[in-house]
């Protein structure tokens, strides 16, 4: 037995260090989504990886290990008690073996998650039940914490047995004390098979016949021939101290499974990866999605107004049926309605029209004949009979009319079989982690980060006001050629009035003077041709004039969109836009825009809807996004003849 001892732990030393590794990103994965405070009438939503059926690793055998391992996932199967410490100490299994609380208090869990497991003081805390004497193969499965590493012996964690007077009968795990404390799991005889930690760690033991298999974190650590025969007959469930009373253990305990049966290597890594079944792989169980712990029927004596405060007190809201499936799921989990209980819906605002308290869409109804008549001005929501297959029609009635209870609900109905229901590309377990409708594509989670706290500085001074200037002298020069050359023009038309004068005067002389009128009219004719030069000259400038208009008509609308989009209202600095997504910006930071899709900082000049520069990090220098266009500097290169 001591070299059985000294080879598991061995074993454990071996691996405890990935042991608390791939712990830790575990629980990191899951914190991410599962992050809302548990209450009484808050159930976190329970949170799985969607895990296929998992082919076991090789077990570590010492001694005997002859029982064929069925690789079928059934975590239904032979469930004896489930307690997952929601806010408080119920059996989640139907059976309804809660467990009474004797000191120990709700705490942290592996995820973060408040009230979410139980702490236990090391003096005396524990929690009991009392459940169907049994005998035959079980399973035992759960998580813990150690306060303290150095904890005296038998401090048990869980412990069943026969509490008929006088019965020896028990089976527990508990602490070894000792140089290297360890977990072990006593029927007749203690057996280690994990080493205790601080660290959040998955224990799990299951007997089948006179096999008993351990397992850490998931895996099969060890298997042992049962010393004491078959499993010992129980009929309580004790966890925290063991049924004398006494070495109470001191640390957290969550999510206990207890079975009738020896569960399989798959069913043990599937309870470490989280628990039943997540079809879609979004992180919410199919049985939550689909309103498994979600709806409570709550009695009293409400108006609607402060039905939905308390609602909302207890961290849900008056339920909400936006489905069929819904509609009939409410009644599966909750029971068949009593007549009269309030809903979260509400024509309040606008007569007539229908909306949920959760602003999700009302595309779905109950009405009872007749229904809603508005009778008074009745403004909102609530059963009424006859009872539909045990469910209830509705019909509308004023906020006082009748002070009665309502119907609870937490969190959203979504599709099982769907990671996405909205397709907004957050998957559901991220919407509801954020308090987010996962049936709404308009409705997502905002980004969970912060713009950097400093901005780059000034950008330098835009490039395109000095193009601009220096187009603009070359526009001056054009039009001072131009004037200079219609007065050229103007003085040639004189010459030749003049010329035409004299022309008409010498007549007489025009046989003498012949050569001279030749010359005269190849002169004539030069400076006709400059002139139909010039004339093209001023064509093309005033085509260059209306092209700059263009471009500062082009300007003037980037203006006003840009004026429109600093009309545009921000939340806290962000807002969405469709095509570039989250951009931030405030009056500390304008004109410096950061766009969260590239992670950069942008700066719009006043006039463009198009970012002027961006701020590259990676070369910690202002970029220009574009450049002057070339058939501009076309136009100019042209133009620089005349």
């Amino acid at each position: 037995m001591y070299l059985v001892y000294l080879h598991t732990n061995i074993i454990s030393i071996m691996k405890s260090k990935n042991i608390l590794i791939s712990s830790l990103l575990i629980a990191l994965t899951f914190s991410s989504v599962q992050t809302k405070a548990a209450t009484h009438y808050n159930p976190p939503p329970p949170l799985v990886p969607g895990l296929d059926l998992i082919k076991p690793e090789p077990s570590i055998s010492t001694k005997f290990d002859s029982v064929a391992v069925d690789e079928i996932v059934k975590l239904d199967e032979g469930l004896v008690a489930h307690y997952p410490f929601s806010g408080n100490a119920e059996d989640h299994s139907d059976n309804s073996h809660h467990l009474s609380v004797n000191g120990a208090t709700l705490s942290t869990d592996r995820f973060g998650m408040n009230e979410s497991a139980y702490l236990f003081d090391g003096k005396d805390d524990f929690l009991f039940t009392d459940i169907d004497d049994r005998k035959g193969d079980f399973s035992l499965s759960l998580w813990t914490k150690a306060n303290d590493v150095e904890q005296s012996r038998f401090r048990s964690v869980i412990n069943i047995h026969d509490k008929t007077p006088g019965s020896a009968a028990t089976c527990q795990i508990h602490t070894s004390g000792g140089r290297y404390p360890s977990y072990q799991f006593f029927s007749s005889n203690p057996e280690s098979f994990a080493l205790v930690t601080t660290e959040w760690q998955h224990l799990a033991v299951t007997v089948s016949g006179k096999v008993v298999r351990f397992y850490e974190n998931g895996k099969r650590v060890y298997s042992q021939e049962l010393e004491g025969g078959e499993a010992n007959k129980f009929s309580n469930i004790i966890i925290g101290r063991n049924r004398h009373g006494k070495a109470i253990y001191n640390g957290s305990i969550d999510d206990v499974y207890v079975y009738n049966r020896a569960i399989n290597d798959a069913e043990v890594a599937r309870l470490f990866d989280g628990g039943f079944e997540d079809s879609d792989g979004d992180g919410l169980t199919d049985d939550y999605e689909t309103g498994k712990g979600r709806y409570y029927i709550i009695s009293g004596k409400y108006d609607w107004k402060s039905a939905k405060a308390d609602a909302e007190k207890r961290g849900g809201h008056l339920a909400t049926i936006t489905s069929e499936k819904e509609w009939h799921a409410i009644q599966k989990w909750a029971g068949d309605l009593p007549s009269t209980y309030w809903l979260g819906g509400t024509d309040e605002k606008t007569e007539g029209v229908w909306e949920w308290i959760t602003k999700e869409a009302w595309s779905f109804t109950k009405w009872a004949k007749n229904e809603p008549n508005n009778l008074g001005n009745e403004d909102f929501l609530q059963t009424w009979g006859p009872s539909l297959n045990g469910n209830r029609a509705w019909n509308d009635n004023q906020f006082n009319e009748n002070k009665n209870g309502y119907i609870l609900e937490f969190g959203y109905y979504s599709n099982p079989n769907s990671a996405d229901s909205d397709g907004d590309g957050y998957n559901d377990g991220k919407e509801v982690a954020a308090n987010t409708d996962p049936n709404n594509p308009y409705s997502r989670p905002m980004p969970n980060i912060l713009a950097p706290e400093q901005g780059p500085g000034a950008p330098p001074a835009p490039d395109y006001l000095e193009t601009i200037a220096q187009k603009s002298e070359e526009l001056r020069k054009q039009a001072d050629e131009l004037k200079q050359a219609n007065e050229e023009i103007a003085t040639k038309a004189i010459q030749i009035g003049e010329l035409t004068s004299e022309n008409a005067k010498l007549q007489g002389e025009v046989k003498s003077l012949n050569g001279k009128v030749t010359g005269l009219e190849t002169e004539v004719a030069a400076l006709k041709t400059h002139n139909e030069g010039q004339k093209g000259q001023i064509q093309n400038l005033r085509e260059d004039n209306q092209n700059i208009s263009y471009e500062l008509t082009v300007a003037n609308e980037h203006l006003e969109e840009a004026i429109k989009v600093a009309e545009t209202p921000f939340i806290n600095g962000w807002f969405y836009d469709p095509a570039r997504g989250w951009i931030f910006t405030d009056a500390e930071h304008f004109p410096l825009v950061y766009t969260h899709n590239d992670q950069s900082w942008n700066y719009y000049e006043l006039g463009s809807s198009d970012p002027r520069y961006f701020f590259n990090y990676s070369t910690q220098e202002w970029v220009a996004w574009d450049t002057v266009p070339q058939e501009v500097e076309q136009t100019v290169a042209a133009n620089t003849n005349l």
